[in-house]
């Protein structure tokens, strides 16, 4: 399977299940942007943000809120999601392109480098403790 026919199916189940991890970030809640970033029709600014519930260092609830028409940042909020959702905070340190595209369903270039970004960013706050922006 090419890389569009990956990434449109794995958002094409997300649209059917009506995205099961994004939700409305409260502005009183705690935010982690993880990816800015542009290119988006007319280069405008694509943003994602995350809400992270912790206790007792496990990532108890996860949701992302999307300000980007890029159908592939979709695909990669839900898949970190998934794969943080229950999970020690200390398990960020570990995840990599392997898990990444075993819950993808296959490799893909964009997704991987935008979810590398990503994961990176939300390990740097999360493990830091620092509280986010």
């Amino acid at each position: 399977m090419n890389e569009l026919d990956l990434i449109r199916g794995f958002y094409e189940t997300l649209v059917a299940a009506d995205f099961p991890h994004a939700g409305e970030v409260a502005d009183d809640g705690a935010r982690l942007q993880a990816v800015s970033v542009r290119g988006c029709h007319g280069n405008s600014k694509n943003l994602l943000f995350f809400s992270v519930t912790l206790n007792e260092g496990r990532v108890r609830a996860i949701r992302y809120d999307c300000q980007y028409c890029d159908v592939t940042l979709y695909v990669v909020a839900e898949l970190v999601c998934r794969l943080l959702e229950e999970q020690p905070v200390t398990r960020l340190a570990e995840l990599g392109d392997i898990e990444i595209s075993a819950l993808l369903g296959g490799e893909s270039r964009k997704v991987l480098r935008q979810a590398r970004v990503t994961l990176g960013l939300l390990r740097d706050a999360l493990l830091a403790g620092r509280p986010p922006p």
